[in-house]
């Protein structure tokens, strides 16, 4: 018997998805490129508390997706040869399917402890850091959300897809890191693209998209918008993180 079409469909998917979390991966990691003729001037943060907020829109089927704004009180304090950047958690909102509920609690409740404080360089590059997440808590959230899957009056490819969509919470490395020039962004605009060739001889594509508004005279983040696009088979995702940045009002 011949497999199903949506199994296979999810399968190449999921295939796909794991190499766009590895071009993110390689395109946050990757240092700005270097100024045409000098160095960057120092780099000066404010000295008043920001409100830092992040929002992340990974779709479902359908048009549906799960929608995550996190935002936080920071403030930037000079550390050794560069900066900290020490802050807490003020508000919290996610917006999802009745289905994925309990991921949706889960989010709300995450402490977010660990992700402070970020470190930068002198230039205002983010240092490598850990994912904060605590896993034990993820996957009770993934259980969970999959037995109300399970009641809930989803058919066919939803299904399949919010099921396989739930467990790549559990079973992808670590979250997309936040890029390195995000506190000050290096170009107004990135675009980069490539083919991902799939298990059935298929080749699947991934574009990654980046724009950033600065905030004068240092070009401190003001916004930054991150776009994944994915396309197989004819069938197109994109998932968008934003960030910004701005005094407390």
């Amino acid at each position: 018997m011949s497999r199903s079409p949506w199994r296979r469909g999810l399968r190449l998917a999921g295939h796909l998805a794991g190499a766009a979390v590895a071009l993110v991966l390689t395109t946050a990691a990757s240092p700005p490129p270097p100024p045409a003729q000098q160095a960057a001037p120092a780099f000066r943060p404010p000295a008043g508390t920001m409100l830092l907020s992040r929002t992340l829109r990974r779709p479902l089927a359908d048009g549906k997706a799960v929608v995550t704004t996190r935002r936080y009180e920071v403030c930037f304090v000079a550390d050794g040869a560069g900066f900290r950047i020490d802050g807490k958690l003020v508000d919290v909102a996610v917006e999802v399917p009745p289905a994925l509920e309990a991921l949706a609690e889960i989010e709300r409740r995450r402490p977010d402890a660990g992700m402070f404080p970020i470190r930068l360089d002198a230039q205002g590059m983010i240092l490598p850091q850990d994912d904060p997440r605590d896993p034990e808590a993820m996957g009770k959230a993934v259980d969970e959300a999959k037995r109300q899957l399970g009641r809930s009056e989803l058919n066919g490819l939803d299904m399949l897809e919010a099921q396989a969509f739930v467990e790549r919470f559990r079973t992808r490395p670590a979250m997309s890191p936040w890029p390195r020039d995000l506190f000050r962004p290096a170009e107004p605009e990135t675009h980069l693209e490539r083919n991902i060739p799939l298990p059935d001889g298929t080749q699947g594509m991934i574009r990654v998209d980046t724009e950033a508004a600065v905030l004068a005279p240092v070009g401190l983040l003001g916004s930054f918008r991150r776009t994944v696009t994915t396309e197989l088979d004819g069938v197109r995702r994109i998932s968008i993180e934003t960030w910004t940045l701005a005094p407390v009002k």
